[in-house]
């Protein structure tokens, strides 16, 4: 089952230098086949290098919440397993943004860049006027949505 995208990856707005990466971000996640098992040895190990890069690049942002080292294994189950898995990544937040298990690493990771809410841009938008499909990023009344 893949994710189908409502908007044109090229007419997504511009992110400044890091639009690039956020075209092709859209276009892999939108390939992924998210319910097929992997197939074979090759992609099991594909898996784990993948989690141990994410985990390489997550700890210099967020030490406290990447470990050193991990024993990665695979497990196949059912589609209410999965679900049972993300709710527990998931806690002790509710998934509230402002207050979420991403907003930390995220603030951390801004501030080490030198981006802010100021130069990101984004559309500003009236009352009753809806962001353009694809935009990660938008004004209402002031505010950066």
């Amino acid at each position: 089952m893949k994710a189908a995208l409502t908007f044109d990856v090229a007419q997504l707005r511009d992110y400044g230098p890091s639009t690039p990466s956020l075209r092709r971000l859209y276009v892999e996640w939108s390939d992924i086949d998210w319910f097929t098992p992997p197939k074979g040895a090759a992609s099991t190990s594909r898996a784990t290098r993948a989690f141990a890069d994410h985990l390489r690049l997550g700890r210099p942002w967020f030490p406290e919440r990447f470990p050193e080292s991990v024993t990665v294994g695979t497990k196949v189950g059912t589609l209410v397993e999965f679900q049972s898995l993300c709710e527990q990544v998931r806690q002790p937040s509710d998934g509230d943004w402002k207050y979420g298990t991403l907003k930390q690493p995220s603030r951390r990771h801004s501030a080490r860049c030198g981006w802010n809410q100021e130069e990101v841009g984004g559309a500003e938008l009236e009352i009753g006027e809806r962001p353009r499909p694809g935009d990660l990023w938008f004004r209402y009344r002031g505010r950066l949505m």
